[in-house]
């Protein structure tokens, strides 16, 4: 198998096939490069037909693929064929014919590659997993469990809108399920990683991710390895992700109207877990208006002085009871101010989907207009 980066949205690993005339891939993929605007009608270039392993022929829609990048090697618009048999993609030679050069080390398992007037010494190699036998009904073998997979496969790959059997086909069975009105809350390890799938209408429709883990001393630690790239912003990474930064690098704050921070409690909370706040956003058109939610607790000391500076200076604006209640979030008078002060706060989780789906109830907010 060998990983392609597909329009700088996802990575997905192929199955490189000379044989194969056209680049092929599924139809879940494609609907996620539908979904991240990277792919449109305009690029839509005829029907054709494909052969699968089993002799039987099927229709496709060809597309073409504007990038496809393989290790350093970059190559543009690459014909694809688009079918709705589930199987692997195939690296065929619509993109194979625009290497300079290529052959495969079949004893270092791995493709080399060539510029054109380089010396042989100066190849890249990208390695290759051997891939599982294909069975007859699929243009390539039938997608198998992944051991180990990463929230970066969950979050990044074509597992948007898809049934809870086949989520649970690749990274097990949930390890808590919680039934909630309209869905469920299915919580999931993946690589030591908590990932919680919201169901709606039988389809995961969001994934939340937790980045910091709590710990014996009951204060929340960075886990290096629970981070991904956030859809529809690929350059933008979890790692080190503070609110400022995301909408810095978005470009969003809370005068516009797609965004939303507010906080079910923030001070005399009694006996609930500790307070948190919440910056809710939601995408444009071109990101297939996917909505983001950065989740903080105050338990630290940057969020415990953030949270302590905006109820001073809403109380002595509004009374106490302003705050207790948390009516804050009912007129939006201070989601500025508070979201100027939590620039610094690092979130502890962040759910990302599409769509309406249900989330959890200590994540309601009076007022709230979030979902």
């Amino acid at each position: 198998m060998l990983p392609v980066r597909i329009n700088d949205t996802l990575t997905i690993p192929f199955i490189l096939d000379s044989g194969a005339a056209e680049v092929v891939i599924t139809e879940d993929i494609f609907s996620v490069l539908r979904r991240a605007a990277t792919v449109s009608q305009s690029d839509f270039v005829g029907t054709g037909t494909y052969i699968v392993a089993g002799g039987a022929t099927v229709s496709s829609d060809r597309y073409v693929i504007h990038k496809m990048s393989v290790g350093e090697h970059v190559i543009t618009d690459v014909i694809a064929n688009v079918v709705s048999v589930k199987g692997d993609p195939l690296l065929g030679q619509t993109f194979l014919q625009k290497l300079p050069a290529w052959t495969l080390d079949n004893a270092q398992h791995a493709l080399v590659i060539r510029d054109a007037g380089e010396q042989p010494q100066a190849t890249a190699r990208v390695p290759i997993s051997p891939p599982a036998q294909r069975t007859p009904s699929s243009p390539a073998k039938q997608s198998a469990p992944v051991s180990g997979a990463s929230p970066q496969d969950i979050f990044g790959g074509d597992m948007w809108n898809i049934q809870v059997p086949f989520l649970e086909s690749r990274v097990g069975v949930a390890r808590r399920v919680l039934n909630v009105t309209g869905g469920q809350i299915r919580t999931y390890t993946i690589d030591s990683c908590e990932v919680t799938a919201y169901v709606q209408n039988n389809e995961i429709a969001g994934y939340g991710l937790l980045l910091l883990l709590l710990g014996r001393d009951q204060h929340f630690h960075k886990n290096d390895n629970c981070n991904i790239y956030i859809p529809a912003y690929g350059h933008l990474s979890t790692k080190n992700l503070t609110i400022g930064k995301f909408t810095r690098t978005v470009g969003v704050g809370i005068e516009d109207p797609r965004s939303i921070f507010n906080s079910p409690c923030i001070t005399m909370c009694g006996n609930a877990a500790d307070p948190i706040v919440i910056f809710h956003y939601e995408g444009p058109h071109a990101s297939n208006f996917v909505k983001i939610d950065l989740i903080s607790t105050i338990s630290d000391d940057v969020s415990i002085n953030a949270a302590k500076r905006w109820e001073n200076l809403v109380t002595s604006a509004e009374g106490k009871n302003y705050v207790t209640e948390a009516r804050f979030n009912c007129d939006g008078k201070y989601q500025n101010i508070g979201l100027q002060l939590f620039q610094n706060v690092e979130p502890y989780k962040i759910i990302i989907g599409y769509g309406n789906f249900p989330t959890e109830s200590y994540l309601a907010t009076p007022c709230s207009k979030r979902r």
